[in-house]
């Protein structure tokens, strides 16, 4: 499970995302610790509507780095995981320069988690098994899930990138 986190947050963060299913989060209410007993929390509707000014350089890059590392699979070896690490270190660096104003505060989520992640998968050489679960907590943090919910709808309607 943690070696298919760790790729599927580095392939996102490189600009080629992870689908997940629909790009639009409905608005549901759960019920945490079971049936009658616990609070209610909503989740709100994550905003996905976009005007895509200014989108030219950013769905450039967005597209090529798309064609370039669709191929990162969940078994990569430590090998390919921190070249393609570092390849997404310099690509989601462009994409915060290149971001539209509508999708950059979320571009700067994806590049704060991803360095912090690359930071974690540095300090055990790329070995995904031995990173701590603490390593994996911004990838599933509210700020980070609104940030990738926007961004594959973004990568997706502005973009046109599946």
């Amino acid at each position: 499970m943690r070696r298919t986190w760790a790729a599927c947050g580095v392939a996102l963060l490189m600009l080629a995302g992870c689908s997940g299913g629909d790009d639009k989060a409905a608005s549901t209410s759960t019920t945490a610790g079971g049936a009658a007993a616990g609070p209610t929390t909503t989740v709100r509707p994550v905003n996905t509507s976009f005007s895509g000014a200014n989108s030219a350089q950013f769905c450039a890059l967005a597209r090529t780095y798309n064609d370039r590392f669709t191929s990162v699979g969940p078994n990569a070896t430590p090998a390919q995981l921190r070249t393609v690490a570092r390849e997404g270190q310099t690509a989601i660096s462009q994409a915060v320069g290149a971001a539209p104003a509508e999708i950059k505060p979320d571009v700067e989520v994806l590049a704060r988690v991803f360095g912090a992640l690359l930071t974690q998968l540095e300090g055990v050489n790329f070995d995904v098994q031995k990173l701590p679960p603490a390593a994996l907590a911004g990838l599933s943090s509210p700020e980070f899930t609104t940030a990738t919910q926007r961004f594959q709808a973004y990568n997706k309607s502005v973009c046109g990138i599946n």
